[in-house]
């Protein structure tokens, strides 16, 4: 495991992370944080000139945007894919969104036609994609564990997995008090 934290690619909160004894950030690219880091070639130069300057290396490619909103979500993983390879690194963490007016069974069938052609992008450039486990009022599907094992059977791919951010536990209500003897 790595410890680190997601962050747009500011020099402050690169070297902070450096200095604080941070293993690397996940470097938050697209819409994120109400402002556009852009899921470019320039943005990925720019994040990884940065982490080499603070002698930072990492972790992860966030695509922070909800792709159901984009016209080409195919696009947009693909961007990731190629911004991944600038910045240094074969994890792109996302969310599993899903538009949320769908049903429960057109949320999972819409995530085998999006993650089928996901997992190939990923699968053929030799990246991994994560999944993030934020609810978001229902727009991600990746949030429990049953949900988890569906996904991993309609999409069976060693490129797919999970990011793992324990802060998400509390907006789920599952945090464990530190003195609860577990």
């Amino acid at each position: 495991m790595q410890l680190g934290f997601t962050t747009f690619p500011a020099r402050a909160k690169i070297c902070f992370a450096a200095s604080a004894g941070f293993d690397g950030v996940e470097v938050a690219l697209g819409r994120w944080g109400g402002k556009d880091y852009d899921m470019t070639p320039a943005a990925g130069r720019k994040a990884r000139d940065l982490l080499a300057k603070c002698k930072l290396k990492p972790l992860t490619v966030s695509l922070c945007e909800n792709y159901t909103e984009d016209p080409d979500p195919v696009g947009r993983i693909k961007a990731s894919i190629a911004v991944a390879d600038i910045v240094g690194t074969d994890l792109i963490t996302l969310n599993a969104w899903v538009p949320r007016a769908l049903k429960k069974e057109e949320k999972f069938a819409y995530f085998k036609a999006a993650w089928s052609l996901f997992a190939k992008l990923a699968e053929d450039s030799g990246k991994r994609l994560a999944i993030e486990n934020c609810p978001h009022d229902g727009a991600n599907l990746g949030s429990c564990p049953s949900a988890f094992r569906r996904m991993f059977e309609l999409v069976p791919s060693r490129a797919i997995g999970l990011e793992f951010d324990p802060s998400h536990f509390i907006f789920q209500f599952t945090s464990v008090p530190w003195d609860s003897g577990c």
